[in-house]
């Protein structure tokens, strides 16, 4: 019996096999074998059981495990070495334990190239495991799209640092800006539009793009969304949120208590993205630059205050026009600043492009 456990020894101990199969022997009234019952233990393991995906190793051989799909690539058309041609996906899936790459050759890939698997999806898949380019990846043998709701590992806002791979995050919109188009270097438009996401464990800045941009126009402050596969990114130090083409989100029915929008001053930390609400108690004169590339800008500190303590704002560009409406004792808002400590080693906010303000 020892000789058949060898193709099970990954998933299993000698002891719990053995156990199976005295199980298997008493469940038949005695009428199999000790070696027909281990065979039919076997069988089980190797086709009908289902692993979760954080049980998966290197040495897990042959699974079958059941996940939602939150990425799928392009077909990819390669030569074989008998001069014909085959065809190759993979895609990324998931279960509450984590997530994995699945490898699908010829018609399975085609099942992702007409759409029969797209995001979102909930598939059965049984393959072997092997040591992929960027982990383990399952190359699939056989693939199976089931109707059925399947939950994915959920982050908290917190837990978010530049290593965290596929985000899935519900939380609810404290802030959203306006829809913007650009265009890329090739000549092409794009659409992007960014939003202060939060949760009871913190707030964070997400940036949509494209299509997805498009849809996020159409939510609101105070919507919760679920956003599925979401990249961080740093830009300018401050962590944020990408939620690119590989990416999907749906608004929630989840009710989610999340920070206040505001943070006071005296909580304010550096190299944190914050917003702050107060009113102006100090007025710098505006300054001119000469930019890299030979263009104007323009910056103007002011100081803003709360019922905590006070911090020098830095407004560029375009906010510095809000100089003309604002006075000692002015309401304002500052969204989405960058908290830096500045040259003179004192804590001051920047309100850039990324940034709002309300007067």
């Amino acid at each position: 019996m020892e000789d058949l456990y060898q193709k099970v020894s990954s998933q299993i101990s000698f002891e719990e096999f053995k156990r199976r199969v005295r199980e298997k022997i008493e469940y038949t009234g005695g009428l199999c074998d000790e070696r027909t019952a281990a065979m039919m233990v076997i069988y089980d393991l190797l086709y009908n059981s289902v692993t979760p995906v954080e049980a998966i190793s290197e040495k897990s051989g042959r699974v079958c495990t059941i996940g939602r799909v939150v990425q799928t690539g392009e077909v990819r058309n390669f030569s074989r070495e008998n001069g014909g041609e085959g065809r190759v996906v993979r895609i990324v899936f998931g279960d509450k334990t984590g997530y994995i790459t699945a490898v699908l050759w010829n018609d399975l890939a085609d099942l992702v190239k007409v759409g029969e698997i797209k995001l979102g999806d909930v598939i059965k898949v049984v393959g072997v495991v092997r040591e992929g380019y960027d982990g383990l990846e399952i190359s699939v043998s056989e693939i199976e799209k089931l109707d059925r709701i399947v939950e994915i590992k959920e982050h908290k806002i917190s837990e978010i640092d530049e290593e965290t791979t596929h985000v899935n995050l519900t939380a609810r919109i404290l802030k959203k800006d306006n829809l913007r188009n650009f265009k890329r270097s090739d000549g092409s438009e794009g659409k992007v539009l960014s939003m202060i996401l939060g949760d009871e464990t913190g707030k964070i800045r997400a940036v949509f793009w494209d299509e997805n941009a498009e849809e996020a126009d159409k939510l609101k402050e105070g919507d919760v969304v679920n956003i599925v596969n979401a990249h961080p990114r740093r830009n300018g130090g401050i962590l944020e949120l990408h939620v690119s083409s590989l990416s999907y989100f749906t608004k929630s029915d989840k009710k989610i208590v999340s920070e206040n929008l505001f943070t006071p001053i005296e909580e304010v930390i550096p190299d944190t993205t914050v917003s702050i609400k107060g009113f102006v108690s100090g007025m710098g004169r505006v300054r001119e630059f000469v930019r890299a590339d030979g263009s104007m800008g323009r910056v103007v500190n002011i100081y803003v205050s709360d019922e905590t303590g006070r911090v020098r704002v830095s407004l560029w560009n375009d906010h510095v026009d809000l100089l003309e409406k604002m006075d000692i004792g002015t309401p304002i808002e500052i969204i989405n600043g960058i908290a830096k400590m500045n040259d003179n080693g004192e804590l001051e906010i920047v309100a850039n492009w990324r940034s709002q303000v309300i007067i």
